[in-house]
């Protein structure tokens, strides 16, 4: 070998530090094509590196050329070693045959360095089978001072990438630049669970890296990234990891990485547990990594300057993670910060999608740091409860939670719920259970969004007592509640007002009140032991419950009100996300429910618990269910038109007793099937009359006209849209009807009469007054909702007929003269009379002759489809 030597003169001594060059030094060369075994020169290459070594004295460089090199090496001196074009092409790979690395540093080093930058090695590890001997890419055994490791790919093959032994003396190490890769185990599943069995078990996965043990000190771990895997599922199917890099040193500075690595079970991507430790600049991924990893765990005193773990965190970047603010890590999942947190703490959750069901079951306040457009949970429309809250004291705040059954189920006591969007929930967005919860500044959105099956709720306050609702938005979402608890009312211990609104307009939640009327920008209604109030002009879309009056009260008029639809490209028809459009329940009875339209909701207008009420005028179309009357007795349904409900037009059961149903248009419901009906009635209900309904179209999907399963119904004097009479257990051809249905006599409309009767016109001063009377061919009276005066060809108005079959319609102030009347009369537009039977009567009155107001002249003519009087009549 060829050295050069220098004579170096000096008073003194000269010191050359970490530069790895001595007084005198050589390049020493190796390439695997030369021929073995060379002496080192640039034209005479070592063939081999370990044979570079061993002829190198300290400070001397071996420069490796490309190539791959099958060999363990000892490194026992000061020598730098390098490749000349880098770790993509040249490799060391190392051999099961004893050794304890790739690369073993052993004896008392000082300035060794493998690689730098470009000019690094791949330098690939091994697994010798022994589990009671650790193997490495590269093992640092006994004494090393300011050891350079930087520029390479440390490649794991079933044991370590990078490992100091735990006795040995390491100061002033440098690691930098390099990628830690490939696998701490052998195969695709490691074995054992947990790490307590690494020194007896075998393939139980290693460190990526260890730098830890007695006697640690300034370490740097820098720039490098950490890509490799150390975990996965063991055969029996359960999680299985080690940590992927442990710098457990005094004084270490860990900065500007990024670890991306694999592991499983209680794994870290980074543990530190030495003293006056810096971690800055740092960058952790959990892509492949799981909710019960840990980015960061660091020891107690271990970090420098007595910096705090949230100091840390924003001095690092983490695609997501908790940390507890008195803690010492940075977890991957929300649920591991709560496991290892203490009542009263606080948890901070970094921004990050969570792919976990959070259980909170300690005193801990929750928050994101960055807010709920951030931080967001979902697990993927998986049917489970995303949030479950079951301790007391407890702050969740600042998350969306989104895409499963349930979202935020909050329980026991004390809790506030705040700043959270929670959306796009099967079944309940936030359900409130316990007592004297606060619930703010929340988003619930899109509601129901999954299906039609459940009952959606948006805010449930389910069994809940001395709720504090404020400042919350429910979009395309609303307001619901269990009314009872032990049967006590429990619905007058909320404190909701109107800083909460339902899709942008004000939600009232009065009690008590009386004589008053609720603002037309409602956006939903609740009226609890509320009377005489007047709920009329409202629009209300897309929520859960639109108007509800219960517990009290009553003498209520709700009428004219638009509700539901303007969702179904959401849900389909009768999909709505509003589970009854007008609810009146318990005790609050004597109401009017008039002239409002329900379109597109799940449920139209219920009665429940309460009696004596009146529901006429109102059309409910592509609702699940149309009007409900549960354990109500005399209710009175009249002048509705029902259309197109997937079960039922009217549904009466549960001990309701006494209900009227007549002069209605029911037409195309029971959409889904055999169960449901036009009219359906079931329990012990009693007294059902279904008198003078147009009921149509309601068996084409195989359901019913009229449907009874416990109990007699009364459904004389219907058309059932054949004049041959209802089918099933009738004779005809129309609709439907079952058992214990009395349908005779029916309606036919091709031989129903109209006829005249006195005081049709009468004059009293100036009002003028015209009646006709409508009954079938035997005489009985029907009762019709549309009929429809003409006088000399123009409309003067619509009426109804009363229980004796008479229409009247005050005209008010005619001209005097000669006029031509006639009417038009029908159960509904498309079930109108035909062939009606057309008589013409002309009275005069006599000339000259006043009409005294107090005994008023009566002029009589006969009405009918086509039917016409003439009359004259002088005005006083």
């Amino acid at each position: 070998m060829n050295k050069i030597l220098c004579l170096c003169i000096a008073v003194g001594t000269i010191l050359i530090a970490f530069s790895g060059l001595a007084a005198a030094t050589s390049t020493i060369y190796v390439d695997a094509s030369a021929t073995c075994p060379g002496v080192g020169t640039s034209s005479d290459p070592f063939c081999t590196i370990q044979g570079a070594i061993d002829a190198a004295d300290n400070g001397d460089t071996v420069l490796v050329r490309p190539g791959v090199y099958e060999e363990n090496l000892v490194i026992n001196k000061n020598i730098i070693l390098l490749s000349s074009e880098g770790a993509s092409e040249t490799t060391i790979e190392g051999i099961s045959n004893g050794a304890l690395g790739t690369i073993i540093l052993e004896g008392t080093t000082e300035n060794v360095q493998i690689g730098a930058s470009s000019q690094g090695f791949t330098i690939i590890g091994f697994d010798d089978g022994s589990p009671g001997i650790e193997n490495a890419a590269i093992y640092l055994k006994d004494s090393h001072f300011n050891t350079y490791i930087g520029g390479n790919d440390i490649v794991a093959d079933g044991e370590t990438g990078l490992l100091s032994e735990w006795g040995a003396v390491i100061d002033g190490l440098v690691i930098t630049g390099n990628e830690f890769s490939g696998q701490t185990f052998l195969g695709d599943n490691p074995a054992g669970e947990g790490t307590g069995e690494q020194f007896d078990l075998s393939n139980v996965p290693r460190h990526l890296i260890y730098i830890g043990g007695d006697d640690k000190a300034n370490i740097t771990f820098t720039h490098n990234l950490i890509t490799g895997i150390a975990g996965g599922i063991n055969p029996e199917g359960n999680p299985q990891g080690n940590t992927l890099a442990t710098i457990d040193a005094n004084g270490a500075n860990v900065s500007y990485n990024t670890f991306s690595g694999e592991t499983d079970r209680y794994a870290n991507s980074l543990r530190c547990r030495g003293t006056d430790t810096e971690i800055v600049g740092n960058e952790f991924n959990s892509d492949r990594l799981n909710l019960t990893n840990y980015h960061l765990l660091i020891g107690n005193d271990t970090l420098k300057d007595n910096l705090e773990i949230d100091e840390i965190v924003n001095m690092n970047s983490f695609d997501k993670g908790a940390y507890i603010s008195s803690g010492s890590f940075v977890s991957v999942g929300i649920n591991m910060a709560v496991s290892e947190s203490e009542n009263e703490d606080t948890i901070f959750v970094l921004p990050g999608i969570y792919e976990e069901s959070v259980v909170i079951n300690k005193q801990l306040t929750v928050i994101s740091t960055d807010g709920p457009e951030e931080t967001i949970i979902d697990r993927g429309n998986i049917d489970t409860i995303l949030v479950n809250i079951n301790s007391e004291g407890v702050i969740f705040s600042g998350f969306t939670v989104q895409n499963a059954e349930n979202g935020v189920r909050v329980g026991n006591s004390n809790n506030t719920i705040e700043n959270n969007i929670v959306k796009d929930i099967k079944r309940w967005s936030i359900n409130v259970r316990g007592q004297d919860h606060l619930v703010k500044d929340n988003i619930v959105r899109d509601q129901g969004s999954w299906g039609t099956e459940r009952q959606p709720r948006g805010l449930f306050l389910y069994h809940a007592e001395n709720i504090t609702v404020r400042n919350n938005q429910l979009i395309n979402a609303g307001l619901s509640f269990a009314d009872i608890i032990d049967g006590i009312e429990i619905l007058r211990s909320h404190d909701i007002d109107e800083s909460n609104n339902v899709n942008d307009k004000p939600l009232i939640y009065w009690k008590d009140e009386s004589h008053k009327s609720v603002p037309e920008n409602a956006g939903a209604v609740f009226l609890f032991g509320c009377d005489n109030m007047t709920v009329e002009n409202l629009n209300i879309e897309a929520t859960e419950t639109a108007i509800y009056i219960a517990h009290g009260g009553g003498n209520n008029i709700i009428r004219n009100n638009n509700i539901g639809g303007g969702t179904a490209e959401l849900h389909g028809a009768g999909h709505n996300i509003g589970w009854r459009g007008i609810i009146v329940r318990n005790d609050a009875g004597y109401n009017q429910i008039y002239e409002n339209k329900v379109i597109d909701a799940r449920g139209g207008i219920e009665v429940r618990f309460t009696d004596n009420n009146e529901i006429f005028d109102n059309t409910i179309s592509e609702a699940r269910e149309s009007i409900v009357v549960y354990g109500a007795d005399n209710t009175v349904a009249k002048g509705n038109s029902i259309t197109n409900a997937l079960r039922d037009g009217f549904t009466i059961w549960g001990n309701s007793n006494n209900t009227l149903i007549k002069c209605n248009y029911i037409k195309d419901n029971a959409l889904t099937g055999s169960r449901w009906a036009a009219i359906r009635q079931f329990g012990s209900a009693d007294g059902t009359i279904a008198l003078n309904n147009c009921i149509i179209g309601n068996s084409n999907n195989d359901g019913w006209g009229v449907l009874a399963s416990n109990g007699q119904v009364d459904a004389r004097y219907n058309w059932w849209g054949d004049s041959s009479g209802p089918s099933g257990e009738g004779p005809g051809t129309g609709d439907s009807v079952s058992s214990m249905v009395n349908y005779e006599p029916w309606i036919d409309l091709n031989s129903t009469k109209i006829s005249y009767i006195g005081d049709q016109m009468a004059i009293t001063g100036t009002d003028f007054v015209l009646k006709a009377k409508f009954t079938d061919n035997e005489g009985t009276p029907l009762e019709c909702s549309h009929i429809k005066f003409y006088v000399n060809g123009n409309s003067v108005g619509n009426t109804s007929t009363d229980e004796n079959g008479i229409a009247t319609l005050n005209i008010g102030n005619y001209p005097t003269g000669l006029h031509e009347v006639t009417t038009k009369a029908s159960l509904h537009p498309e079930c109108t009379i035909q062939n009606v039977v057309t008589e013409s009567i002309l009275i005069r009155n006599p000339f000259g002759v006043e009409v005294p107001t107090t005994n008023p002249l009566v002029l009589i003519g006969l009405i009918g489809l086509t039917g016409t009087f003439l009359m004259m009549y002088r005005r006083k």
